[in-house]
C-alpha cells in the first residue's frame, strides 16, 4: 500500500488515502475463501533473526476460511474521514481452517540442527540487509503454487 502511485507531490499530507483504499480492495478481492493460503509468520524477534540479517520465520500456513470486511473507525470527525480515505482500518480479519487444513512448522525443533535449516531455508536480499541470498527450488515451488 506505499507505492509511488499514492504519494502525494508537494506539502501536506503525504499519501492519497482513497488511493491506498483502492489497492488495499484490489489486493484483498483475490483472496479466495477455501482455496487461498495464508503464511503465518515470526517478526524479527526470533531466533534465526540477527542484527545484520533481520528475516522473518514462516512457522506455519493453513487454507483461508473466510475474509473479513474492511471497517471504518467510527469516532472520527468528518473532516478526517474525508482526509483519510473513510477512516478504514488496515487491519482485515481472515479466518483459517487451521489445524484441519493447515500445518504448524516446529522452527524451534530446528535450532540445534543447522544443517537442516540449511536445506530447507530460503533468504532473500532485503532492504538494510547484508547476508547473502540463497534460495530453496523447494521453498520457491511452494510459494509460486500458493498463486495458482
Amino acid at each position: 500500500m506505499y507505492r509511488p502511485e499514492v504519494e502525494r507531490q508537494g506539502k501536506g499530507q503525504r499519501y492519497d488515502y482513497d488511493k491506498r483504499l483502492a489497492f488495499a480492495k484490489d489486493y484483498f478481492a483475490q483472496i479466495v475463501e477455501d482455496r487461498s493460503l495464508v503464511f503465518y509468520y515470526a517478526n524479527y524477534s526470533n531466533p534465526f533473526s540477527e542484527d545484520d540479517a533481520r528475516r522473518y520465520v514462516v512457522v506455519g500456513v493453513s487454507r483461508v476460511r473466510a475474509v473479513g470486511k474492511i471497517r471504518n473507525y467510527t469516532d472520527m470527525t468528518p473532516e478526517d474521514r474525508e482526509k483519510y480515505g473513510g477512516g478504514f482500518v488496515w487491519g482485515l480479519d481472515l479466518t483459517s481452517h487451521y489445524p484441519n487444513e493447515g500445518l504448524r512448522l516446529p522452527y524451534h525443533d530446528y535450532l540445534e540442527r543447522p544443517d537442516e535449516v540449511e536445506r530447507l531455508s530460503s533468504f532473500r536480499q532485503t532492504r538494510g540487509a547484508s547476508s547473502m541470498q540463497r534460495g530453496s527450488s523447494r521453498t520457491t515451488r511452494l510459494l509460486s503454487s500458493s498463486k495458482r
